[in-house]
C-alpha cells in the first residue's frame, strides 16, 4: 500500500520538480515516521520530469453534443463506398471540420462536425447544403457524443 501511494506521490511531482529533487524529497529521514530509500537506475531518473509523448498531442474529451449526419445507408455492396467518397467530398471543401463514417449495424453513417449547440450544427448544414445540394436530402442534425478540445 504504501509503494502505491509513493508511486502516485512521486508521479504526480514529477511534473513539476527535476529527477533528483523528488528523489531527494522521497529519500529523507523522517523522525518516528520511518526512512524511505529509493534504487532506480539512472534511465528512470532521466524519465522523470520530462514530459510524456502524449503531453504534446492535443487533448480531447468527450461530452453530449451535436453532429450533422449527411449520410446513411444500410446497403450491404456501396454502403461504405459512399460514405467514404461523401466523406473525402467533405474534407476537400471543409477541412477544417471533423468527419465521422461509422457502421452500427446494418447502417454506415457519415457525421460532420464536434458542436456543444444545435445552433453551430445548423450553421454548418446550411453550409454543407448551399455548396453540395445533392446532400440536402439527407442531411440533418443529430445528437451525438463529440470531442471537445481541453485547452492546456
Amino acid at each position: 500500500m504504501k509503494r502505491i501511494f509513493f508511486f502516485f506521490l512521486s508521479t504526480f511531482f514529477a511534473v513539476s520538480l527535476s529527477a533528483q529533487t523528488i528523489i531527494d524529497e522521497l529519500q529523507r529521514d523522517v523522525p518516528s515516521a520511518g526512512v524511505i530509500r529509493v534504487n532506480a537506475s539512472p534511465e528512470i531518473n532521466q524519465l522523470i520530469g520530462r514530459k510524456s509523448a502524449s503531453a504534446f498531442l492535443e487533448e480531447y474529451i468527450k461530452v453530449s453534443g451535436f453532429r450533422v449526419q449527411v449520410f446513411a445507408g444500410n446497403e450491404q455492396r456501396t454502403s461504405k463506398a459512399e460514405a467514404l467518397k461523401k466523406q473525402e467530398l467533405i474534407n476537400e471543401m471543409f477541412p477544417d471540420v471533423p468527419t465521422y463514417v461509422m457502421y452500427n449495424a446494418p447502417y454506415w453513417r457519415l457525421r460532420v462536425g464536434d458542436f456543444r449547440s444545435r445552433e453551430e450544427a445548423f450553421l454548418l448544414m446550411k453550409q454543407i447544403t448551399q455548396d453540395l445540394p445533392a446532400l440536402k436530402k439527407e442531411s440533418y442534425i443529430v445528437k451525438d457524443e463529440v470531442r471537445v478540445s481541453v485547452d492546456k
